[in-house]
C-alpha cells in the first residue's frame, strides 16, 4: 500500500521524499510494507498546478523504484525537453517540458524492472549515497526544490558559514511521518556570519537512525568536525525558530585539519574544500 501525505513540514528545501530502493537489494522491501510519500506543503505554496502533479507522479516513480536518472538535466535552453525525465531531479526543467508521467525510457526501465522482479543496483547513481547511520535503517530519497553545484551558490543562501564539533547531544524531532534530528554542535571557527566561536547552536537534519536521506549530508557524529553552511530554519506555519539546516541539505565537509571532504550522497558540491588564509580573512576553496 502506498500512502501520500501532503503536509507543512517548514522551511526544508525538498518538495517530496520517498523510499529509495537503489539501495535495497530485494523487490519484496515494497511488497512487504506499507510505503509513505511525503509532500511538504510550505514548498508548494507558490508551486503551478503542473509542477505538484510532476512532483506527485515523480514521487510515485521512487516508490516503485526509478532512480534519479545519470545525465540530470538542469537548463532546457542548453539541451532541450528531449532528454527531460519526469525522475529528473531539478523542478524547472519538469516544470517548463510539462513532465507529469513517464517518458518512454523510463515506462521501459519499470517494465524490466518489474518482469525481472529485482530492484537494478546503485549504479544509476552518479556518486554513492550517503551510508546508513545504523544497520537496518531504510533509506529514502529527497527531491530539492533548488541545486547547488559550487561554494558560491551556497554561500548565496547561507546566513553562517562555520567550523562546527557535535556535542553528542541530539533529539528526534517528528511532524507527521517524518522525523528530523536535532543536533548541538560547538562552533569552533567562524568563517562568515555573526555566530562566535564556544557558542552551541541546534542543526536540523531529516531522518534519523532508522531512516535517512541518500542524498543528503550525513547525520552529524560527534566524533568528527564539520565545516558547514548553515541557513535559519523556518518552522511550520512560518514561524521562527533557533534552529539552523544545512544548505540544500548537502552543503557539510568532514574536516580532517584545514581539508574537508563532502559527507553528503548525490551531491555536485566540490568532493573536496580548504580552509586557508586570505587577505587577513579565512575563506573556503575548493580543492578539486
Amino acid at each position: 500500500m502506498i500512502v501520500a501525505e501532503v503536509m507543512d513540514y517548514g522551511d526544508t528545501d525538498w518538495s517530496g521524499r520517498a523510499p529509495d530502493f537503489q539501495n535495497c537489494d530485494m523487490l519484496t522491501f515494497f511488497h512487504d510494507r506499507m510505503q509513505f510519500i511525503e509532500m511538504n506543503s510550505s514548498e508548494f505554496s507558490t508551486a503551478s498546478l503542473t509542477m505538484k502533479r510532476s512532483t506527485a507522479a515523480h514521487e510515485l516513480g521512487h516508490v516503485i523504484g526509478l532512480a534519479h536518472p545519470t545525465d540530470q538535466t538542469e537548463d532546457i535552453w542548453e539541451s532541450g525537453c528531449e532528454n527531460v525525465m519526469l525522475m529528473n531531479h531539478y523542478w524547472k526543467p519538469r516544470q517548463e517540458c510539462s513532465r507529469t508521467s513517464p517518458q518512454t525510457p523510463e515506462r521501459e526501465a519499470i517494465n524490466q524492472l518489474y518482469s525481472n522482479n529485482v530492484i537494478p543496483s546503485a549504479q544509476t547513481r552518479n556518486q554513492l549515497a550517503t551510508p546508513a547511520p545504523a544497520p537496518g535503517s531504510r533509506p529514502i530519497v529527497l527531491d530539492y526544490t533548488d541545486s547547488f553545484d559550487t561554494l558560491d551558490e551556497v554561500s548565496s543562501e547561507a546566513k553562517v558559514s562555520v567550523v562546527v564539533k557535535p556535542t553528542g547531544a541530539s533529539r528526534v524531532e517528528r511532524i507527521g511521518n517524518v522525523s528530523f534530528t536535532v543536533t548541538q554542535a560547538r562552533v569552533t571557527e567562524s568563517i562568515v556570519g555573526e555566530v562566535e566561536p564556544g557558542e552551541i547552536i541546534e542543526i536540523r537534519q531529516d531522518g534519523d537512525i532508522s531512516q535517512y536521506a541518500v542524498d543528503a549530508a550525513e547525520l552529524l557524529k560527534s566524533d568528527a568536525t564539520y565545516l558547514t553552511y548553515l541557513r535559519e530554519w523556518t518552522a511550520p506555519g512560518g514561524a521562527a525558530s533557533d534552529q539552523y539546516m544545512i544548505v540544500g541539505g548537502q552543503a557539510a565537509w568532514r574536516m580532517d585539519g584545514e581539508i574537508g571532504r563532502l559527507a553528503s550522497g548525490g551531491s555536485k558540491l566540490p568532493a573536496t574544500v580548504t580552509i586557508a588564509d586570505q587577505a587577513g580573512d579565512r575563506a573556503v576553496r575548493s580543492a578539486n
